[in-house]
């Protein structure tokens, strides 16, 4: 006795996921590297003090890394600041934080962080050799990043609010959204 064999119609074919934005694989990058940074912060009370240089140095670059393709973040920029700083590079520590502020002047321990750096004249660290030559480096790109960190101008902000029977409440949320 023969089978037959019963066809379903499968429907349209799946659609591809889309590939991410470009914004949205910018955020994940961020995040990633600001997750990486916190990390290794994290780690500064148990690392062994001769281990800090590097950890030091590993949040700067990790951090400057990420603001060559975009200097406007200032989350970043006051990490790498703490970076140079804890190595001896106050210049370069100074110009990040106060690029930083620049851009967000609320931004937690900045301004601390700011007053520490110009408080430490005549700081020397003590680094291994291959560390300085780095740092070096890292501090001419440091004073290039600072000074490109500028915030946008010239940018509008639309405000759409779908409202209903809200009439009194109104003017305080309008209010809210000036300084914006």
């Amino acid at each position: 006795r023969g089978m037959a064999l019963r066809l379903e119609d499968p429907g349209p074919a799946p659609t591809p996921p889309k590939a991410p934005s470009a914004a949205n694989q910018r955020e994940a990058a961020y995040r990633a590297c600001r997750g990486a940074i916190e990390t290794r912060l994290a780690a500064v009370p148990t690392t062994a003090q001769r281990d800090l240089p590097a950890l030091y140095l590993a949040v700067a670059r990790e951090a400057l890394d990420f603001l060559a393709g975009e200097p406007r973040e200032p989350v970043l920029l006051n990490y790498a600041g703490l970076g140079l700083h804890e190595l001896g590079a106050r210049e370069g520590a100074i110009e990040l934080f106060e690029a930083s502020l620049r851009l967000d002047p609320e931004l937690p321990h900045t301004a601390g962080n700011l007053e520490q750096a110009r408080a430490r004249k005549g700081f020397k660290a003590n680094l291994p050799a291959a560390i300085g030559a780095q740092l070096r480096r890292l501090d001419a790109e440091a004073r290039r990043i600072a000074s490109q960190a500028h915030p946008v101008v010239g940018l509008k902000l639309t405000l759409c609010m779908i409202v209903r029977d809200e009439e009194e409440m109104l003017p305080r949320s309008l209010a809210a959204a000036v300084g914006a």
